[in-house]
């Protein structure tokens, strides 16, 4: 990085010709810029994907971390840090260290949509301000862990392996330290209850003992790959492992392999245990993997139906259809033709059950014929890199000369009705297209946009990169109900916005948003006071907070309710009491609440998650509304048929539930015949008349559908139902509006 500064600034004569910069293609991952180092105007820059921002106001994220050298420690990559409180001014900084400073922060790709963390080296030079930065990928991050580590070890190790010990870390890179000959555990930051055991990370490494020592002896490092455990989630995840040998010890830090780069080989390993040991025994050992690990194998038979005989996730699907082929992205009939002779591949894309998040989501599987069979694993895509990928699809053409108004003919005209869809904000955030509501064009976006995730203040502050992330609830034309959205949004040269977006529920959104500042106290304490401010704060209904523990009481609220607003989870009214809530965090480490709140005078249910860590507690709920229960209990009785199979359908017609209480109900899709209902055992057998032939029609195109029922026979007043397919059954929930 320091190179390439030296280089710029020589190129430019000191800044004097920044079109010596402007004018030259470098490659963008090392690619110089130039701003003003009074208004931090970008003057000139060497990437060429963001040529376009010159003139633009560089604004550094409200959460960059400013590199600090400690005086103390030493060694190349030791440094704290400081949060940089006043919003893009770096002058104070630069004074303070020689006119030269490297700053940390998120930054949104806009290719993918993921969220990457980026490393800038800043130099002030007169009148100006040279950066060039680089993406810390996983591996490099793994690399900085472990040689963090070190360098505070070896000036410091009694300090360091108690803090190590102390950290209890969230974070996916965290270090540990090994006994080199006995590989005792000596330091971890995210188990240090490990510490005193006997490492197994190289029970399941992709090299022998005597490899890694042999690695170790020639070159003091070494990089292996092996199961180990994602801190942020306690679930089993692949990981290629850092090992720096040093002062008889091994420093070590994972970074997450990409499950991409992982079906390909499981689906190889599959085969030849088929070929190894046969049909029967291969089949058998997949279904007793009973895996959350999302990369699992499955197989299915080639000739229709597509019968699945093995299933590494969850055998109660054996002996079904497969969904996978029917529902895919690529047409029935091209999948069959790629598979068509032995050794044949083909990928596709369909949504599926993910057993890590408990939920439906994008996943993308390889797929090998082999016999008589076909033989697949895959793994989730993230909605949002789909969602991102799909408006900078559009913004792209936008760059490329394409009229914005073709552009926006070209939504209005889609009538989508699944997402992703595009839309279209104008410069005063009026919908100018619509991919699946063309009747909202004219109408203000504000009324949602600013009632999720995002205020004013937060939504302009992200202007300047020149992509916007925000989520809000919005009706979701899939479900025919409000469903919360998360959205990506391309700012274009002339004003516009493009967007995308996938909905998901709040039951699954709230975990996530809580575990997102339980990582961030865990990584920089001193933060998470300022999700209370205008920057951070979520003026919807799901925030996070951190409570105290055990006393309970509230410290951090980053929505509009207020510390003390909080109180009423653990006072009252609520589903669960003081000594209840408190054993279920000691057990499990989680627990679900339900309390009461005052929302602008309207009394209202709030379902929460609450996550212990240590002496805080963190959490994040969202409004119960009837949809939402509804919904609910079928994506729960979904979930245990995946678990339990057929018996799920005995437990349901044990339940007895009165009705209207959101009973579940399950049919047989091919003829109607109830085979469970949770308010009525004696219906078992029957034919339902929920199903005619238009619920039929959308349920065997869009597998969901809102129905309103009226049965003549019944007491019952008029019923809104949810209805979804699955695995050959209709799943359903009823209440009375």
């Amino acid at each position: 990085a320091k190179v390439v500064i030296d280089r710029a600034i020589a190129a430019s004569d000191g800044g004097a010709n920044l079109a010596a910069i402007q004018n030259t293609i470098y490659p963008s991952d090392v690619a110089p810029f130039v701003l003003d180092a009074t208004s931090n105007e970008i003057l000139a820059h060497g990437d060429p994907l963001q040529k376009q921002l010159v003139g633009v106001t560089r604004v550094l994220p409200f959460t960059t971390l400013v590199h600090v050298p400690t005086g103390g420690f030493v060694g190349p990559f030791t440094s704290q840090f400081e949060l940089l409180i006043r919003h893009g001014s770096l002058d104070s900084y630069f004074d303070r260290y020689n006119n030269e400073i490297w700053v940390t922060y998120l930054f949104n790709d806009p290719f993918t949509g993921e969220v990457v963390n980026k490393r800038d080296l800043l130099v002030r030079h007169g009148d100006y301000i040279f950066g060039t930065g680089y993406t810390r990928t996983p591996d490099i991050l793994a690399q900085y862990a472990v040689g963090l580590t070190i360098g505070d070890y070896r000036a410091y190790p009694s300090t360091t392996i108690a803090d190590l010990n102390n950290r209890n870390s969230g974070l996916a890179y965290y270090p540990f330290i090994l006994d080199a000959d006995t590989y005792e555990v000596i330091a971890d930051a995210a188990y240090p209850e490990n510490v005193g055991t006997i490492s197994t990370i190289f029970d399941t490494a992709d090299k022998t003992i005597a490899e890694i020592n042999a690695e170790l002896d020639a070159n003091h490092k070494v990089w292996i790959e092996y199961l180990g455990v994602d801190p942020t989630t306690d679930a089993p995840q692949y990981k290629r492992l850092w090992i720096v040998e040093r002062y008889g010890l091994l420093f070590a830090a994972g970074s997450p392999i990409s499950p991409a780069d992982r079906v390909e080989s499981v689906v190889g390993d599959a085969i030849a245990l088929f070929v190894a040991k046969g049909a029967d025994m291969a089949f058998a050992e997949i279904n007793a993997l009973n895996s959350i690990d999302p990369v699992y194998p499955f197989v299915f038979t080639y000739d229709p139906p597509h019968t699945i005989v093995a299933h590494g996730s969850t055998p109660a699907v054996v002996e079904t259809a497969a969904e996978s082929i029917q529902r895919a992205n690529i047409p029935y009939d091209t999948i069959i033709s790629n598979l068509a002779n032995d050794g044949d591949s083909t990928s596709i894309i369909y949504t599926y059950y993910n057993p890590l998040t408990r939920s439906e989501e994008l996943k993308t599987s390889y797929l090998e014929r082999h016999d008589d069979y076909i033989f697949g694993a895959g793994y989730y895509t993230t909605p949002v890199s789909i969602a991102a990928g799909h408006a900078n699809s559009y913004a792209q053409q936008v760059r490329s000369g394409t009229s914005i108004d073709t552009i926006i003919t070209q939504i209005n005209s889609l009538g989508s009705t699944k997402s992703p869809y595009p839309f279209i904000l104008n410069s005063t955030l009026h919908v100018v297209a619509e991919g699946a509501y063309p009747e909202l064009v004219g109408t203000s976006a504000t009324e949602f946009i600013y009632t999720g995730n995002t205020s004013p203040l937060k939504f302009q502050s992200q202007i300047p990169y020149g992509i916007i992330s925000l989520g809000y609830k919005f009706d979701n034309p899939e479900t025919d109900s409000m469903q919360y959205k998360d959205a990506t949004l391309f700012h274009t040269s002339d004003g516009h916005y493009i967007g995308s977006g996938y909905y998901t529920s709040l039951k699954y959104k709230v975990p996530t948003l809580a575990s997102l500042l339980q990582s961030s106290y865990n990584f920089f304490p001193g933060l998470v006071q300022y999700f209370s401010s205008p920057l951070l704060s979520y003026p919807g209904e799901a925030y996070p907070f951190m409570l105290e523990y055990p006393s309970m009481r509230a410290l951090v609220s980053g929505g509009s309710d207020t510390v003390s607003d909080l109180s009423s989870i653990i006072n009252g009214p609520a589903n669960k009491d003081k000594s209840q809530i408190r054993e279920e965090l000691n057990q499990r480490g989680f627990t679900y609440v339900e309390y009461t709140v005052n929302d602008n005078g309207v009394t209202r249910v709030k379902d929460t998650i609450l996550i212990k860590s240590g002496d805080r507690v963190f959490g994040s709920g969202y409004y119960l509304t009837s949809d939402i229960r509804a919904q609910n209990a079928v994506q729960d009785t979904i979930e245990g048929f995946r678990q339990f199979g057929q018996s799920t359908f005995f437990g349901i017609n044990t339940l007895n539930i009165p009705a209207p209480t959101y009973p579940v109900l399950v049919l047989n899709f091919t003829d109607s015949t109830i085979v469970a209902d949770a308010s009525n055992r004696n219906t078992e057998g029957t034919i339902s008349t929920l199903i005619n032939s238009t619920v039929r029609s959308s349920l065997e195109t869009d597998r969901q559908i809102w129905i309103v029922y009226d049965d003549p026979s019944s007491t019952v007043p008029e019923q809104r139902i949810w209805l979804v397919e699955r695995f050959g059954y209709v799943f359903g929930s009823v209440y009375v509006p």
